[in-house]
């Protein structure tokens, strides 16, 4: 396990996940993101920024995290994620967060 990733258990501080996206090699930024989902919704903001990451399994973890997650900036945010040209697998992740949120295709 990576030490980096040791402080983003639950209840954890986002600036630590914020730092672990921004900071870590590719792999660590992936498995931040996906840990990004057990600390709760203060996780949304820094999630909805690894959307942007140049790495896309860090985005599709970070679009799947914020199925567990996500208020309404963060629906929005996966819904615009849909109508985009991201890469289909990240589509998908976003799709299956919107259903556990609650969301149906009109």
């Amino acid at each position: 396990p990576d030490p980096a990733l040791a402080p983003l258990g639950p209840g954890a501080d986002p600036g630590a996940l914020r730092r672990a996206l921004a900071e870590g090699p590719p792999a660590a930024r992936l498995y931040a993101a996906a840990a990004g989902a057990r600390l709760g919704p203060d996780a949304e903001a820094v999630l909805l920024e690894a959307l942007g990451d140049p790495v896309v399994n860090v985005r599709y973890a970070a679009a799947a995290s914020l199925g567990q997650v996500a208020g309404p900036r963060g629906r929005e945010a996966l819904e615009r994620l849909l109508a985009s040209g991201e890469e289909w697998y990240v589509k998908e992740r976003a799709y299956g967060a919107l259903w556990r949120l609650g969301w149906r295709p009109r």
